[in-house]
Order: structure tokens, then sequence, then C-alpha cells
């Protein structure tokens, strides 16, 4: 696959100085093990069909007065700021650091995802749809990444998107049986099995089966969150989507399937807020299932923070052994300040088990002078000498990202995508790295706290 506009280059990154980052392109194949299968997770597209570079990041790239825009009340919004004031380039037609993506940058993103060999399947883990995007401009939105994603990919590639807080008709806001979700489902409907479109009206969620012995769970986990309206911290499970889950795993389990699953907000610490990101109950009752099936669940993969993180949930709080391995995927919307990225997983029929995942991401820099293209950023198991993706390794990865420095610095880098507000991380033992590190691997407050000895803080 040689990369020319529509094709892949796979580059290696330099060396590193101040915030420029050098790349090295070379044209070669992503190579994967013998008889794994390979999929994309790609996450947050944010696609803003209003978008200006002309208006400035000040006014969300879409014009109007600062501050006019809903997210400005965000708690997010002070690291928004913070983008505006350390970011070292203006905007273009790929995009501008502060904003979301544009038309540009979303159809480089999927021409480059479909140019890959032998994908099997492709999990947008959600949020299609811009920030506080008109109600009357988000299916069409969604719409759009839709299509170009079902235009652009093989006819053999299944395509699996989730429920985010943006893909509702209001942030956060989805109830059980809302109409918003039949448009959705009209929108996704080459996604959705037809056996699972009664599911999929009444919680926003689906099963799909990818290949021979291996499932994929599509959760609305948006249900779970602290902001989510209505109001459901009082039910013990909103839209009965743990009372289905439970009941998928246990048939994969008796028919010796193996899953996946995908949803937009992860459970555990929102390592920007350094709040909870769910209603504890819906957490801790996400992680039990997620432990009790550890068997089953090889790897759970979520989006929503916009950052290259991960979260380890070792035995110890209200859990025998840890859970599946669970990673969280940056966005294609550069609006926190980082780089836009994609990645490419494999998981081993044989082993039954995640391998890796290589990292590729686009230089908005250097897209909006018109060089470079999509380039290999990093490969995970390589660069933290791993053996496999599983709950194990992942506690092991994130023990060492509290005390190793060396670890430590190099994720952080990679965390933000080499975005230029991420280029020097804190110092060892400081609140800010110790809050960070332990984010990776703990879901409440109490944890938190346990971890750190810090009082963990918005910066």
């Amino acid at each position: 696959e040689v990369c020319e506009d529509h094709a892949m280059w796979d580059g290696r990154v330099g060396k590193r100085r101040s915030d420029v980052v050098y790349v090295v392109l070379v044209t070669v194949v992503f190579v994967g093990v013998a008889m794994g299968t390979r999929f994309v997770h790609v996450s947050d597209f944010h696609f803003d069909p209003l978008y200006s570079p002309s208006a400035g990041a000040d006014s969300f790239c879409r014009g109007g007065a600062p501050g006019s825009f809903h997210h400005a009340g965000h708690e997010r919004e002070a690291r928004r700021r913070a983008v505006l004031r350390d970011a070292s380039a203006g905007g273009g037609s790929y995009g501008t650091y502060g904003c979301d993506a544009p038309a540009t940058l979303v159809s480089s993103a999927i021409e480059t995802i479909a140019n890959f060999s032998n994908i099997t399947f492709i999990l947008v883990s959600g949020d299609s749809a811009a920030h506080n995007l008109p109600a009357r401009d988000k299916l069409p939105a969604i719409q759009e990444v839709t299509a170009q994603f079902e235009q652009a990919v093989a006819p053999d590639v299944q395509i699996l998107f989730a429920v985010g807080n943006n893909d509702v008709e209001e942030d956060y806001t989805v109830a059980c049986g809302d109409p918003w979700l039949a448009g959705l489902a009209s929108v996704w409907n080459e996604s959705i099995p037809a056996d699972q479109r009664a599911t999929f009206l009444r919680m926003g969620a689906y099963a799909a089966d990818v290949q021979d012995n291996l499932e994929v769970l599509v959760l609305n986990t948006v249900l779970y969150s602290r902001k989510h309206r209505p109001d459901y911290s009082g039910q013990s499970d909103p839209c009965g989507q743990f009372r289905w889950m439970r009941e998928q795993l246990a048939e994969a389990r008796a028919q010796s399937q193996d899953v996946l699953v995908v949803g937009h907000i992860a459970p555990g610490i929102d390592s920007f807020s350094y709040k909870p990101t769910m209603v504890d109950s819906f957490s801790e009752t996400l992680l039990a299932i997620l432990g009790e099936y550890s068997d089953v669940v090889k790897g759970a993969f979520f989006g929503h923070f916009h950052q290259d993180e991960i979260r380890a949930f070792p035995p110890g709080e209200g859990r025998e052994g840890a859970t599946a391995p669970v990673l969280l995927a940056p966005s294609v919307s550069p609006i926190f300040g980082n780089n836009p990225e994609f990645r490419v997983v494999e998981y081993a029929k044989e082993a039954r088990q995640l391998i890796n995942y290589e990292v590729f991401w686009r230089n908005l820099y250097l897209a909006n002078s018109g060089i470079g293209n999509w380039t290999w950023l990093y490969d995970f198991v390589d660069q933290y000498g791993l053996a496999g993706i599983t709950g194990e390794t992942l506690s092991d990865l994130a023990t060492r990202l509290l005390v190793d420095e060396t670890t430590f610095n190099e994720w952080y880098r990679y965390r933000g995508v080499y975005a230029s507000n991420a280029i020097l991380p804190p110092d060892m033992g400081t609140p800010a790295q110790a809050c960070l590190a332990c984010a990776q691997q703990t879901f409440s407050t109490a944890g938190l706290q346990s971890c750190s000895s810090f009082r963990c803080k918005r910066p």
C-alpha cells in the first residue's frame, strides 16, 4: 500500500525538538501476525459542517461572538482555552487546534482507513457529530460520516457505530426508547443487524458477529454518565442494558465465543477533571460484568476523552481478577489540541487475545501547509515491552507510568498525539504526574486519592 493521496504512508517518528516533530516517511506495509484479525478503532470525529477557518478558534471556527458556543460552559473549556494559548499554528482547510473537524479532515481519515488491506471491521466509538451542533444539523452530520465510510470501505467490512453524547438531540440526553434512537437506527441501518434493531431502539445498544467465534457488543454508555439526562442515578439498570449485556456474554461463553466491547464513555476517572465519568453504582456494575466475564471479553474500546489513554482495573476494587483491557482512542477532532489519530488493532484468533495495535496520525500543522499525509506513529506493544494486550499487561503498564520516568514521559507525549500543548511532561512525583498516572488505573475518587496521595483536581 503506497501512500499518494488516497494510499497509505507508514512513517517512523524521528527526534523531537521543542514543538517540532521530525518524521521520516517510508513506504512499507503494516504486517499483522499470521492468522490474526485486523480491525480499526477510531473515535470522536466531531464532524462540523459549519466549520470556517476564518472564524478562528475563539469562536470555535463557526463565527459569532467568542464564548457564544455552548461548550464554553463545559468544564473542559479551560482545557480548550489552554490549547488556544499554547497552539503554535493557525487553522486551515484540514482543521484548527481548538475547533472540531472540517469535512476535509474527516474525508482524509476515512479514505486512509479504507486503504488498509485485510481489515475485517471498524469500530467507531461515538461522537460522529460536532460539539453543540443545532439539532437540525446533527443527524445530517452523522449521516455524512456514515455515508463516507460506507462508500469508501470494501462492502465486506463491517462498520459499527456507538452512540456518543454529542450524537443525541441534546448533549448527554437520551431516554429509554427515545425517538432520536429511531433516527440513528435509520442512519446506521447497515451496521445494526435486523435482529438487534428492537434492542437498539430501546437502549441504543446492539450485538454483531464480526467473524467466526468473535462478537462485538456495542454499548450505549452515555446512559451511565453523571451528566446524563433524564437522571437515571436512582435506577439499578437503565434501559435493562446490564441485563442484556450479561445475557449476551453468558451466551457467548456457552458457545465458546470471544467478545469485544465498544462504547463511548469509559468507566473510571476523567483525566482532566479528575472526577468519575459515571455514576458510581453504574461504574461498579459495568466493571463487575467485565471482571466476571474476563474469560470472554478480550478488550473494551472507548473514546470521549480525546486522548491516547488506557484504563487498567486491577484486583482490589471489588473484583477478584483484572478486567479485560480497556483502551481509549484519541479523537479525529483537534478541539483539545491533539493531532488526529486512529488505530489498527490486531486480534489473534488462535491465542484468543489482543496482540497489538499500531497508531496512525496526521500532523495538522503540516497538513494545513500542504505537506505530508497520515503517518505511522508508534507500535503499542513494542513501545512499552508488553506481552500482548491483556488486563494484566495494562495493569503492569499503569504501575510503570506511576514510578518510571522514561515510560511516563514517552506515554505523555503519545497521549496528546504530539499536540503542541503536550510537549513537556510534568515532573515525576508532582501532583500533575501522579494524578494523571493514577487516573489510568482506578475508577473511584477514593481509589484515586489512595493511589496518588494528592488531592487531584483540574489543572
